[in-house]
């Protein structure tokens, strides 16, 4: 076992033992190690090892390329998928991932605020990308942008960080498959000042290609986009409808209403903002009108 910190050059191909520092291709075991540079990762290049970032870095997978990271102190990573790539990350920061026409990446993200800094993730997905979620992504003090299609069995968990930024976040622009969960969980915070409210959200652009199902726990919100027309609604057996002033179901939503602050009554509270939005929370209610806005 070595500790190899990765200097790049050339094509800056992970599989050339001159690009690590001592030189040698990565054995299973090794301790890998990027401080910054671009770095470029097929197959299994890097044997098994995950590589820890410790600066800003540019990672690009392609050719099936199997990788695990690690980013352990606030910095700037993108990462460029394009092919049919796995990939589990765990850290915080500024991360990016951008996935090329027709590419797939399968894999999990794990990304927490820092103190009094929260971390920004975003995925960005050319024509018929797609990200598939394998197992749980947790966002922990964490505004999260998904702008792919996405697919697989797994949750994304959306909650409160710990810090003192630790509102949480996750928007959908574009479609989700019907076995994605989203768990909302927030938490209301005590301080000197007064209570505050670190809220876990998520934002869905296109209510109408969302076919997953929301779980809301305490201090949560959900916002559906673009519902101007929304009249009233209904829920009933997890499923929210969401109706016109005809009576016309323009949405439908599996929703699970899990908050105990609502003392053992697993209803929703619905609401129309003043921009056109339905926003969904925990509550006590089974139906109602979406006459009135709110902010």
């Amino acid at each position: 076992m070595a500790t190899k910190v990765w200097i790049g050059g050339g094509n800056n191909s992970a599989s050339d033992p001159h690009d690590w520092l001592p030189n040698g291709e990565p054995q299973s075991g090794d301790i890998l190690v990027i401080d910054q540079g671009t770095i470029n990762i097929t197959d299994n290049d890097l044997n098994g090892n995950p590589l820890t970032i410790f600066g800003r870095a540019t990672v690009n997978l392609s050719q099936h390329a199997n990788v695990s990271l690690q980013q352990p102190a606030p910095s700037s990573i993108t990462i460029n998928a394009s092919g049919a790539d796995r990939l589990n990350f765990a850290g915080l920061g500024f991360v990016t991932v951008n996935l090329t026409e027709h590419s797939k990446l399968t894999g999990s993200f794990l990304l927490h605020d820092a103190a009094i800094f929260p971390s920004f993730f975003t995925i960005v997905g050319g024509h018929s990308a797609k990200y598939v979620i394998d197992g749980d992504d947790v966002f922990a003090g964490t505004r999260a942008i998904i702008n792919a299609d996405t697919f697989g069995h797994g949750t994304f968990v959306v909650q409160f960080g710990g810090g003192k930024a630790s509102s949480s976040s996750l928007e959908f622009g574009s479609f989700v498959a019907p076995d994605v969960t989203v768990e909302l969980t927030g938490t209301k915070i005590i301080t000197p000042g007064g209570p505050f409210d670190a809220e876990a959200s998520l934002k869905i652009d296109h209510p109408e290609e969302f076919h997953g199902t929301i779980d809301l726990h305490n201090v949560s919100l959900a916002d559906l986009v673009g519902l101007a027309e929304a009249d009233s609604w209904s829920f009933r057996k997890d499923m929210l409808s969401i109706m016109d002033a005809s009576g016309t179901v323009i949405d439908k939503l599996h929703v699970v209403s899990d908050a105990s602050s609502t003392n053992g009554i697993h209803g929703l509270s619905v609401s129309m903002s003043t921009t056109g939005d339905v926003l969904i929370r925990p509550g006590a209610d089974f139906h109602g009108t979406l006459g009135l806005p709110t902010s």
